[in-house]
């Protein structure tokens, strides 16, 4: 199509605009509003105006009725209580396959789906995969509109997606439009601005919701989600009046009655109470109060033993002194969840009953964020040190046991565990992070000095290499050493798990088998580890027979086992 003739098909368009353009209160949704009705008049003018007549030839027999035309329909909501509910978009979509002699095979539906990302939409997903790879009996995909195949905020992601399904020859018909999805100019146009208005609409939507919730918030309602320790919901009438107390996962009875929160049993407002009191007046650390209300049985929130998170979050939690505070974290159009800084935080005064004096919450966050209050990088690792000295080897369960700080003041610190335990010199063994290492790691170590003799006295070399904890025979194959003690796997069975994540690297693994009791060795396997996709392999006294060619009659016969699977290995 040329220059003139898109001006040309346009001009009628512009000449409706033209009182938007010179108006002072001018905004986008008007020119949207606007610019589609202007196309859809020249559409419909153009469509249902004078045709030329063509001759046609007449047709008789059974070649009369047009074929009929198989489809598959694509059903998308967002919530339960949206007005484009399924049997709605069934009902519009069999009507109009009715109407155009379509027959639908095929039902891809998704509901309670937000139309922003495509990662959770599993039946949309499903149909563009059908579609790519040729799973389909159908011809066409009926969708109700533009905004039910999606509010993508980049309306390129939405036509990209519709572009697949074009290429492969399957066209999107979008049933409760008034335009035809062809190719033309004024369609293309129609579409895209449908696209920009149903990412427009998903923006507007999310300000209105964010608003809303404020002023729930502000009227010292309860916006949802889990009281917090000590606190229970109350739901009331439009009056006030209380109504009952709700339980853990239930809603209330009524959607014109509100919840706010009211005060939980006496127990649990005076072990808050205790809280305080043991950290602001005894200055107890949060994981030594958490101890302590474990060694006397007292449950946290959830019926569960006390962590050092459980006591930060009640000393740090401005609902016992009344004050409800929203948005300390934000999530826009679920892109990322972002802290917020405190000046836009929302706080609502006077909300929920208060347990705690005013001063007594202020002089413990003064004690939080008091840097004389806190460790030290030197201090954590001195105490970790001390820890490692004292048992031979560290993990979570090890450090929690310890006088030492808590695990979770470690990986705040330094990022991850395993940078504290790197700036001690402490190395792990791979593989001893799910049973009691103190016997499995001398083993260990016993069996790779076995391996590096054996391999120096058949005329080998075998270097084991400390960061990470491997073999490589010869220079060229790396080997992985494990000893594999006997665990549960779940309810009834037990056996031997090999978990290859921790030999990313490797082209062998040795794995050694130990007894019922764990303290002797029964034998080795050597395995190849091209013969196991799967991340997990699990031996059991069911399926050892399986493994017979791997297992080795000594160590021995490990330097030319390595030697023959290196040959296949590399060639």
């Amino acid at each position: 199509m040329s220059v003139v003739s898109i001006f040309a098909n346009l001009q009628p368009v512009l000449l409706l605009l033209y009182p938007f353009l010179i108006s002072k209160s001018f905004s986008l949704t008007q020119f949207f509003i606007g610019f589609t009705g202007s196309l859809l008049f020249v559409t419909t003018t153009r469509n249902n105006g004078p045709r030329p007549r063509r001759n046609r030839r007449v047709v008789h027999g059974d070649n009369l009725a047009p074929p009929e035309i198989c489809a598959a329909e694509y059903i998308r909501m967002s919530t339960e209580r949206q007005a484009y509910s399924i049997e709605s978009q069934q009902i519009a979509i069999a009507t109009y396959a009715a109407a155009h002699k379509i027959k639908i095979v095929r039902s891809y539906i998704d509901p309670g789906k937000s139309g922003l990302r495509i990662e959770h939409r599993h039946a949309l997903r499903q149909l563009i995969d059908d579609v790519q790879n040729g799973r389909m009996n159908f011809g066409a995909i009926l969708v109700y509109d533009v905004s039910r195949w999606g509010r993508f905020q980049d309306i390129d992601e939405s036509a990209y997606y519709e572009f697949i399904c074009k290429r492969a020859g399957v066209p999107i018909i979008y049933c409760a439009e008034q335009f035809e999805n062809n190719n033309s100019s004024v369609a293309q146009l129609i579409k895209g601005l449908k696209r920009v208005m149903a990412g427009e609409f998903s923006r507007e939507l999310s300000v209105k919701v964010f608003d809303a919730q404020k002023r729930v918030i502000e009227r010292g309602r309860h916006r949802g989600g889990n009281p917090a320790y000590g606190l229970r919901r109350l739901q009331v009438d439009e009056q006030g009046r209380p109504r009952g107390v709700l339980s853990t996962g239930e809603r209330r009875y009524f959607e014109t009655y509100q919840v706010i929160l009211t005060q939980g049993p006496y127990s649990e407002v005076r072990t808050v109470r205790r809280i305080f009191r043991l950290f602001v007046v005894r200055r107890m650390r949060c994981m030594h109060i958490a101890q302590l209300l474990n060694n006397e049985g007292v449950p946290n929130a959830i019926g569960k033993r006390w962590t050092y998170n459980n006591v930060l979050r009640v000393l740090t939690n401005e609902k016992y002194i009344g004050n409800t505070v929203y948005a300390r974290t934000s999530q826009k159009m679920l892109g990322p969840m972002r802290r917020n800084p405190p000046e836009l935080w929302i706080r609502a005064i006077g909300t929920t009953p208060r347990m705690i004096d005013p001063h007594t919450f202020a002089l413990a966050q003064k004690i939080l964020g008091d840097t004389g209050w806190s460790y030290t990088d030197y201090q954590l690792l001195d105490r970790l040190t001390a820890t490692f000295c004292k048992y031979g080897y560290l993990n979570t369960e090890i450090i929690r046991k310890s006088k030492s700080p808590a695990v979770e003041t470690y990986t705040k610190r330094f990022g991850k565990l395993k940078n504290a335990y790197r700036l001690i010199g402490y190395k792990q063994v791979r593989g001893y992070h799910h049973c009691k290492p103190a016997l499995l790691r001398p083993m260990h170590r016993n069996l790779i000095a076995r391996l590096i003799s054996i391999v120096e006295q058949k005329g080998g070399t075998l270097h084991f290499d400390e960061t990470t904890q491997s073999l490589q025979l010869d220079g060229k194959l790396v080997i992985g050493t494990v000893i594999l003690p006997y665990l549960q796997f779940d309810a009834r069975a037990w056996g031997w798990t090999l978990r290859y994540r921790f030999f990313p690297d490797c082209d062998i693994v040795l794995a050694g088998r130990l007894n019922t009791a764990n303290t002797k060795l029964l034998g080795y396997y050597l395995i190849p580890r091209s013969i196991c996709p799967r991340t997990i392999l699990q031996f059991t006294d069911q399926n050892l027979d399986q493994f017979r060619s791997y297992k080795l009659r000594s160590l021995q016969e490990f330097y030319s086992r390595c030697k023959a699977i290196g040959i296949r290995t590399f060639d």
